[in-house]
């Protein structure tokens, strides 16, 4: 009964493996990076990584972003996108590691776009971690810095040898899709309530913040002659720029573009409550690219 059972698992297993990046365009997104960076590391014009969530791809117009960088002196840029759903600092620091810098497609510049809360540390999903950020050389670094307990470090190792156990929290709701109707509609609208009311309080459950990986991600991009801008973005309701952050960013020789008061954006461009549409897409990049000819 046992083998029988074990062969099922890697069976399921070897199915899932096939069918992952099916279950999410953000998992095609994730599985696609390597490519993504392979055309980085060869591309012979100024290489541009946009890093961020869903906010930030909501909020660039690639296109335009690309001609304005080129207008600014950059020769042949093109844009490249590390933009997973619902990610963060913690994400983002290991991400660049794991898929850009050690497979040695290193940008000439990084922008990073940030809602109030994304440059703090704060705990990801361990399955998350393992199945999709960490590299191998960052294993000692996560499992003493962002595995406190034994629950998380057991999630982890499980999660990194099995995309059945990684993925159950995708593969739920796809079932759910298909049962439910609208499920992916309400998932979405309730994630971005919790997202602005988060948002409105400005405050992590935590205690005081800390930014750690921010720290770790600038000193990386910084030992390697990466120029790396960081703006936050217009939400529906105001937020203040999170100073510590600030100071750190700018102590590190990047470049930080408080963006997020630009006036202009009404209910209209956040048709989700969160998210900028096109259109808003279009006043946001031009606000950026105004924002890089200020000293």
């Amino acid at each position: 009964m046992v083998f029988f059972l074990a062969i099922f698992l890697l069976l399921v297993e070897l199915g899932i493996r096939q069918i992952e990046p099916r279950l999410s365009r953000d998992l095609a997104h994730i599985r696609h990076l390597p490519e993504v960076a392979a055309s980085l590391r060869n591309h012979q014009g100024t290489k541009v990584l946009v890093m961020g969530n869903s906010l930030t791809r909501k909020a660039i117009e690639p296109t335009m972003l690309a001609t304005g960088l080129e207008s600014h002196g950059r020769a042949s840029p093109k844009l490249f996108f590390f933009t997973p759903d619902g990610t963060s600092i913690i994400n983002w620091d290991y991400g660049l590691r794991r898929y850009f810098l050690h497979a040695d497609a290193k940008p000439d510049e990084i922008y990073i776009g940030t809602g109030p809360l994304h440059l703090h540390d704060h705990r990801d999903e361990a399955s998350r971690l393992a199945a999709y950020y960490v590299d191998r050389t960052d294993l000692p670094r996560v499992w003493h810095e962002d595995l406190p307990g034994w629950e998380q470090r057991c999630e982890f190792i499980l999660s990194r040898l099995s995309v059945l156990h990684a993925s159950r929290a995708r593969i739920k709701p796809h079932v759910f899709g298909t049962l439910i109707p609208h499920y992916f509609d309400v998932e979405q609208a309730i994630n971005n309530q919790r997202a602005v009311a988060m948002q409105r309080t400005g405050q992590l459950k935590d205690s005081t913040p800390t930014y750690d990986h921010l720290a770790t991600l600038l000193a990386t991009c910084r030992e390697a002659g990466i120029r790396v801008t960081l703006f936050s973005i217009p939400l529906p309701g105001s937020y203040q720029d999170p100073m510590e952050a600030v100071k750190l960013i700018r102590s590190n020789q990047a470049r930080w573009l408080s963006l997020a008061p630009t006036p202009g954006f009404t209910a209209s461009h956040f048709p989700d409550g969160y998210h900028l549409n096109d259109e808003g897409a279009r006043l946001f990049t031009t606000a950026l690219l105004n924002a890089l000819d200020q000293p």
